[in-house]
């Protein structure tokens, strides 16, 4: 089929972002370098450090050993929406895989998205299975107000309306943004920028991929931590839920509802008046 390139043609950007994370200390790191070449992909990676201080030489140089990439540091910890931004803006590629520190890749990842790409070449997401232990964190589904969980997986071809998912391994396609002139919401910093990308998403595009591939996942939302830990998150999480719905009124007062349910569970959970107050 004429303007189909073959997966050996396909320019594929990696993002990982970090923070405060030595590179032998990186799972996203380390699986990355670990990944069979097999797919034939050709694929470069940015490593941007959000850290308040970059890397020092010696990390430096263990981070060109563990993962040959260029490293980009901004001490002001840009926010991530904008840092999407700015690197889809600034890059060619056909595909950007969008990575945090936390995430094992297996190592296949690159062979799987390569046959999904290749047979899929219409498609503009591609979205990997996460999983937190034995609970699939992404892909979900909206419900109005908020998400669910998947309680079981499924792959391939899927219905991207009311789908949301974390952006955990997830590959979006330069097409989409040439075509649609879309950019991440600068107002989310940290929290719901990928909900937020995958709503609009679904008023733009009919259907996504689900990777037949797992990624593990750590994140302080869905892991047992202290509240000192998990306070600060869940203050950014409720604030972007509210930026999220912010063209849905209702939708907006139940998640409102909801999430003075949620402080006044985790605040007898933690013994915890803060969250109350959050």
């Amino acid at each position: 089929m004429p303007g189909i390139k073959t997966t050996s043609d396909v320019q594929v950007l990696v993002l990982v972002v970090l923070y405060k994370c030595p590179p032998d200390e990186c799972q996203t790191i380390i699986s990355l370098g670990k990944q069979k070449q097999a797919a034939n992909l050709n694929v470069r990676y940015i490593v941007w450090d959000n850290s308040p201080a970059g890397l020092d030489k010696s990390d430096s140089e263990r981070l060109q050993t563990l993962l040959p990439c260029e490293y980009i540091s901004t001490p002001v910890n840009t926010g991530l929406a904008k840092l999407y931004n700015m690197v889809v803006s600034s890059n060619n590629f056909d595909y950007i895989i969008l990575l945090d520190q936390d995430s094992g890749l297996p190592d296949t990842y690159f062979y799987t998205l390569s046959n999904a790409i290749q047979e899929n070449p219409a498609l503009k997401l591609f979205l990997p299975l996460v999983m937190n232990g034995d609970r699939i964190v992404s892909p979900g589904n909206f419900h109005f107000f908020k998400g669910k969980h998947w309680a079981s997986p499924r792959a391939g071809i899927i219905k991207a309306k009311n789908v949301i998912g974390v952006t955990s391994g997830m590959t979006i396609s330069k097409e989409y943004f040439n075509r649609t002139g879309y950019e991440f919401d600068e107002r989310l910093i940290l929290y719901g920028i990928d909900t937020k990308f995958l709503l609009d998403y679904a008023w733009k595009e009919k259907e996504l991929y689900v990777l037949d591939s797992v990624i593990a996942h750590n994140s302080a939302l869905w892991s047992k931590t202290t509240a000192e830990e998990l306070l600060p998150r869940f203050r950014n999480f409720q604030k972007a839920w509210q930026i999220i719905l912010s063209d849905r009124p209702f939708a907006q007062f139940l998640n409102y509802v909801f999430a003075l349910y949620s402080r006044l569970k985790l605040s007898l959970k933690y013994k915890d008046v803060r969250f109350i107050r959050s």
